[in-house]
């Protein structure tokens, strides 16, 4: 019965393993969409936050950064979509999401380089997702998790904070 029961556990034990395996090792990944979406901040209490990620000013400078705003769908600033090959780009500026890992902050750059690809990984139903940077492996996070106009958006390793989830309010 000891062994009947080792082996039910054991069984159990992988199929768990399995599951959470391939819900994080493969994650889902960027859509192309038919139209433009504002990437709003997690608040940390359950819901979402009206802070939206935008370029700084409504610029359309290479490297203008990007920051946290208060969302208005009527600003073309904070109005992204998914190209083809997954990446973020600013339907004011035409421009994509760059940057480098650990507190740097993110800027928008002409389009096409690698290491300006993101995956979308779901943080749990209703939850958002973190938005994975495939080259560098860190996620797109609000500095601090500060809910104040103007803060910077930024790559960071993952560590699961709801200052790096993220959900699309398409417009």
């Amino acid at each position: 019965m000891t062994t009947v029961r080792s082996r039910l556990f054991r069984l159990l034990a992988l199929t768990t393993t399995a599951i959470l395996a391939l819900t994080m090792v493969n994650p889902l990944r960027a859509e192309a969409v038919s139209g433009p979406f504002q990437l709003i901040a997690f608040n940390g209490e359950g819901s979402f936050d009206d802070r939206c990620m935008a370029v700084a000013g409504a610029s359309q400078l290479t490297n203008a950064k990007i920051v946290s705003w208060d969302c208005a769908p009527d600003h073309p600033e904070q109005l992204w979509y998914w190209t083809d090959d997954h990446m973020l780009k600013n339907l004011n500026s035409g421009k994509c999401i760059h940057g480098l890992p650990q507190g740097y902050q993110l800027w928008q750059d002409a389009c096409g380089s690698s290491d300006k690809v993101f995956e979308k990984i779901s943080a749990g139903a209703g939850k958002g997702w973190y938005l994975r940077n495939l080259y560098w492996g860190a996620v797109i996070a609000v500095a601090n998790g500060s809910s104040a106009n103007g803060t910077w958006i930024v790559l960071w390793r993952f560590t699961g904070g709801q200052e790096q989830r993220w959900k699309e309010n398409h417009i």
